[in-house]
């Protein structure tokens, strides 16, 4: 939604992502990239909430979670267009939230 906010704004926007775990659990954190005075930059929107800081900021990056080398968390430094179309298909084909984030993170 924030990709397509910025979007209408003129703002290059994009999607970026993120292999974290929360406990022993293994996430695939989505955020966004917004070109800025001619650099990319990666957001957080998911708000700040139960201590986690991911207020914007050209000075440093403050994203919601940090990865955790020592987990095989993956900070992915690209940012796409679109939706990985994999990512895509896997949440259409998949009726179970566990099943599709378990497939999804088969994937990366």
């Amino acid at each position: 939604m924030l990709a397509a906010l910025l979007r209408f704004e003129k703002i290059p926007a994009g999607f970026c992502y993120q292999k974290i775990f929360i406990g022993s659990e293994k996430i695939l954190h989505g955020l966004n990239g917004v070109f800025l005075n001619e650099k990319w930059f990666r957001l957080d929107a998911r708000g700040n909430v139960g201590g986690i800081n991911a207020n914007f900021s050209i000075n440093e990056e403050k994203l919601a979670y940090k990865i955790k080398n020592e987990f095989d968390g993956v900070d992915y430094p690209y940012v796409h267009s679109k939706p990985i179309p994999e990512i895509i298909k896997i949440l259409k084909n998949y009726t179970s939230l566990d099943e599709a984030i378990n497939q999804i993170l088969y994937q990366l």
